[in-house]
């Protein structure tokens, strides 16, 4: 008996698909959104994507795309797809309404009222904020800005809004 050799060609391609992730904010220049990073999910991987990454992901799996919950801003939604030869390109933007708190009263002097704070709530949020100070609101969401209490000054009302727009302002009349 002879031995009969024979020669096999195998070849393997790996094929990937590009997925490009897009970060954006309402606000200019809002260093926040910049930092935020995307949590790109398929077979037992997850990837942490920045603000332009592109991520290499193989053809034909389930691609789940997160973005994180931050704190005063609108959450976009989680987007999933089935990944093809084509790229894919995912934008999202991350909205808020910047809320400015001002204070003042009917006396020549604001000295009385400087160090008060006013509450702003929205969900299950509470910040106090300073006078003059700025909080982020999600827009569309319900907010309610209560003021504190000063010796000799009557309280302003509490204010209710829905944050619209990239900026709102309110302000405590003492």
């Amino acid at each position: 008996d002879k031995a009969v050799m024979s020669t096999a060609s195998i070849s393997v391609y790996h094929t990937l698909s590009s997925l490009t992730i897009s970060i954006n904010s309402n606000q200019s220049n809002d260093a926040t959104i910049a930092a935020t990073k995307a949590s790109v999910k398929y077979e037992d991987k997850t990837i942490y994507a920045s603000n332009g990454q592109v991520v290499k992901i193989p053809i034909g799996v389930s691609v789940t795309v997160i973005f994180p919950e931050v704190t005063g801003y609108t959450r976009p939604d989680s987007q999933s797809y089935v990944s093809t030869y084509d790229s894919k390109s995912i934008s999202v933007t991350y909205n808020t309404t910047v809320v400015k708190v001002t204070m003042s009263d009917n006396q020549t002097s604001l000295n009385d009222i400087a160090s008060s704070k006013a509450t702003v709530k929205y969900n299950s949020t509470s910040i106090s904020v300073s006078p003059n100070g700025t909080v982020k609101v999600p827009l569309g969401n319900s907010a309610i800005i209560t003021w504190s209490s000063v010796s000799g000054y009557r309280t302003p009302d509490s204010q209710t809004f829905i944050a619209a727009g990239t900026s709102m302002q309110f302000n405590g009349l003492y």
